[in-house]
């Protein structure tokens, strides 16, 4: 609204870590293109930002450093990942490289209350170079079933539940979770969901750790 100097950007700006992945499953969500818009954004002489979400934007110094910052950790996160794909690194060893610099990371306005840095990461990865990573390990591997069945053979799922429970009780859901996926131990499971849920600072995570447990008494 040029007479006011009031610019509504949409979902194209809100003061969280942007959901550059939506974890409902979506298609790619082109980060380039995303830049392209923050850069138009900054581009307007305007008072005022309405953005869809969180507070407005009051005056124009707010307007660039809030807005800068946003565009400066989608494009940090983009070109980062994009270096670790050359670099030939695989999916997990890039999430493990790629994390927001200090000063982007400790911003209140970009917090991971939404989206998060691992999940972009990942986004980005897919999204250029598709599901295979590289590793020959990965490129004809045999089903969830039968590889979890022959680790269970190996472990023994009485040892493993100790190992389960032991997790547990330290707060690492996680892992154990992961370590569950061997076994079908609902209530175990369900518990896990409902206090790692808890641990999560994204509220997309900590919905869907919390729907996925109700849902275990669904099966």
């Amino acid at each position: 609204m040029n007479d006011d100097q009031v610019l509504c950007t949409g979902d194209n700006y809100y003061a969280v870590f942007p959901a550059l992945y939506a974890i409902r499953g979506t298609q790619y969500r082109d980060l380039a293109t995303w830049i392209d818009s923050l850069n138009l954004i900054l581009s307007f002489d305007v008072n005022v930002l309405l953005p869809g979400h969180t507070r407005p934007l009051l005056s124009k110094e707010l307007i660039q450093n809030q807005v800068g910052q946003f565009k400066e950790a989608i494009e940090y996160i983009l070109f980062n990942t994009l270096d670790c794909i050359n670099k030939g690194l695989t999916l997990d060893e890039t999430v493990q490289t790629v994390s927001l610099p200090e000063n982007l990371k400790n911003s209140p306005y970009l917090q991971e209350y939404y989206g998060t840095v691992e999940w972009a990461v990942k986004s980005v990865y897919t999204g250029y170079v598709g599901w295979f990573d590289g590793d020959p390990v990965h490129l004809l591997p045999v089903s969830d079933q039968e590889y979890n069945n022959v680790l269970l053979d190996l472990i023994g799922e009485e040892k493993l539940l100790e190992k389960i429970k032991d997790c547990m009780s330290h707060s690492q859901y996680q892992i154990a979770l992961q370590l569950l996926e061997l076994i079908d131990n609902k209530e175990l499971k369900k518990e896990c969901l409902l206090q790692h849920a808890k641990q999560v600072k994204s509220a997309n995570a900590r919905h869907h750790l919390i729907a996925c447990s109700k849902n275990i008494n669904r099966d």
